[in-house]
């Protein structure tokens, strides 16, 4: 649910920011206005690694949560 809301986000980042390109397309001329694009989507291409990067220490913490209460259940029921 949290990735689906960040790649929606990201989509309407990415809409946006090709809007703008394209008022600033009226002011520019084309090799500058490809210069822009590369730049921006190389940045959104960054951005989308670390976006990976932070979905994927997050999942690993859950797992890492997970195991823990599951050890901390076990020992619970030991006791009983």
């Amino acid at each position: 649910m949290y990735l689906n809301l960040v790649k929606m986000r990201l989509n309407i980042f990415r809409k946006k920011r090709k809007s703008d390109l394209e008022l600033l397309g009226e002011e520019l001329e084309g090799p500058e206005i490809k210069e822009s694009e590369q730049i921006l989507s190389k940045d959104l291409q960054i951005l989308a690694a670390k976006l990976d990067l932070i979905n994927a220490s997050l999942e690993n913490l859950n797992q890492r949560l997970a195991n823990l209460e599951r050890i901390a259940l076990q020992e619970q029921r030991r006791r009983w």
